[in-house]
């Protein structure tokens, strides 16, 4: 899908974009759920070891309790590291946060007014989750889960007599404003997600083709031939819509836009896994993958039929290509080269054709260094008599 080419809202997001936002979401948050695990375990163990040197209370079940829950808080580790299951890893907070509240809970059980002391972890623990869910419902039932548990039986008994009311007070305007930094910060995070997204497309991709621009395109093919560096079956593509110039000057530049988007569709849907791109102006590039020669030939042969089919704007389209098979341990630059003089060729043979470049190493292009400019006041240098 082409994100460039739909109107959209300035904050309208594609199916495209929500797919890889989500991922990347996930991405960020994972470590920070993952530190947020460990210092609520490291919160409970300093606790506990206070508990034992101050001599306070602790109900006598209290580690056969801790060992039950050591399973639970195992699985909201595991489900905060999965990356394959997007659910489990989404509600891994709910696990650690129930079975985090189950040992807060017991641990202070036989203090007296446990309730009083209980209430600022609950804040503690309500609000820096906040910042580390992906959806404002789950961090609610988060929240609304460590609040009853934590709160023994869900009587909100603060320790002191008549006090009821303000801690439910509490327990309310805390939920519902953590809730709204839930909301807040979630927004912001997949904002400036998207947004990074988007400018990654537009570093990368054309944005009127919507496929891979030149430089992205020759990083992506350079990559892929230098990982495979003897590996045969590479095929390189060079595509050039024919009579360009006289279609903006007949039918006017927009015509022209139309024509090199449906040329475009055309390349993008007809290559499937091959690297394709634009190449510049009215030049299209493709780089075929694992193809023997003969497959390779009815894929451009297919090509051109499907191009003068499309027929944009009711205009009859038709494009000439140059095509090179990769010599063994061939740069790509060279293949560039040899595919461009196949391309003229077949521009000069008559066009709506393409023609297979020679299997010769392509002759290496000396470039004249360039004239020096003389500074402002200086004497020019007499010229070269060989120029």
């Amino acid at each position: 899908m082409n994100v460039f080419r739909q109107d959209t809202k300035p904050f309208e997001i594609t199916d495209e974009e929500r797919e890889a936002v989500d991922l990347a979401v996930r991405h960020q948050l994972q470590p920070l759920i993952l530190q947020l695990h460990i210092v609520n375990l490291g919160m409970l163990a300093i606790a506990v070891a206070l508990f034992g040197l101050a001599g306070f209370p602790v109900n006598s079940d209290y580690y056969l309790i801790l060992t039950g829950l050591l399973p639970g808080f195992a699985l909201a580790f595991y489900m905060a590291r999965s990356q394959r299951n997007a659910l489990s890893f989404q509600y891994s907070g709910i696990v650690f946060g129930a079975c985090a509240a189950v040992a807060w809970r017991y641990l202070g059980d036989g203090l007296v007014n446990v309730d009083f002391w209980l209430i600022p972890l609950c804040l503690l623990l309500t609000f820096t989750a906040s910042f580390v869910f992906a959806s404002v419902w789950r961090h609610f039932l988060y929240t609304l889960i460590c609040w009853m548990i934590m709160l023994k039986r869900g009587a909100f008994d603060s320790g002191v007599p008549g006090q009821e009311s303000l801690t439910i007070f509490m327990a309310v305007g805390s939920i519902g404003l953590a809730s709204a930094i839930c909301l807040l910060s979630n927004q912001a995070r997949r904002r400036h997600v998207v947004y990074t997204f988007r400018l990654q497309r537009l570093a990368n991709y054309d944005a009127l083709t919507g496929l891979r621009n030149r430089r992205f395109f020759l990083e992506l093919a350079d990559a892929t031939l230098t990982q495979d560096k003897h590996l045969a079956g590479r095929h390189f593509a060079l595509i050039d819509v024919d009579n360009f110039k006289q279609i903006n000057d007949e039918f006017g530049h927009d015509v022209g836009d139309r024509v090199l988007q449906q040329v475009a569709d055309v390349i993008g849907l007809h290559t499937g896994q091959h690297l394709s791109g634009r190449f510049g102006g009215e030049e299209f590039a493709i780089l075929l993958s694992d193809l023997e020669l003969r497959d390779a030939r009815a894929f451009v042969d297919e090509l051109l039929a499907a191009i003068e089919r499309s027929r944009p704007g009711s205009l009859r389209v038709t494009v000439s290509i140059g095509m090179a098979l990769r010599l063994d341990g061939e740069a790509l630059p060279d293949m560039i080269r040899r595919a461009d003089e196949a391309l003229y060729k077949a521009k000069r043979a008559g066009k709506n054709c393409w023609m297979e470049a020679c299997n010769a190493p392509a002759k290496p292009v000396h470039l004249k260094p360039l004239k020096q400019i003389p500074e402002p006041g200086s004497s020019s240098p007499t010229p070269d008599a060989t120029d």
